[in-house]
């Protein structure tokens, strides 16, 4: 984390997702949701560490996309203790996927809206 323009980063996040103006407050609260949505948090991970062992990690759990782990062997060490996190992991996931596609689809609805709206003038 060290070495980062933390002064930038706060401007553009500051220019790009937040308004002064609370014209929309859903299109306001959609901006924040996509700017934290869990998505980007791997973004500020160090290298992940294998669950088991604590050695670097290259694979991760394929159902919760979650945990770390260095090898099928760890994994398979692991699952006992890992395999209820998973199963709340996976549904959060999914309720994180279903509002995306849902924001998506309203996005979507707007811009074909607003596409009808601009109605050439000939």
């Amino acid at each position: 984390m060290a070495n980062r323009d933390w002064k930038g980063i706060a401007a553009y996040q500051l220019k790009n997702f937040f308004s002064t103006e609370v014209n929309d407050p859903k299109e306001e609260l959609d901006s924040l949701m996509k700017l934290y949505g869990s998505n980007v948090y791997e973004q500020f991970m160090e290298d992940p560490k294998c669950a088991a062992c604590g050695d670097l990690a290259t694979q991760r759990c394929s159902k919760c996309k979650s945990v770390w782990y260095c090898s099928r062997e760890c994994q398979l060490k692991d699952w006992k203790a890992h395999k209820e996190m998973c199963k709340m992991l996976t549904e959060v996931r999914k309720e994180e996927d279903k509002r995306d596609d849902e924001i998506k689809a309203m996005n979507k609805e707007k811009a074909e809206a607003t596409q009808k709206k601009k109605t050439p003038l000939i």
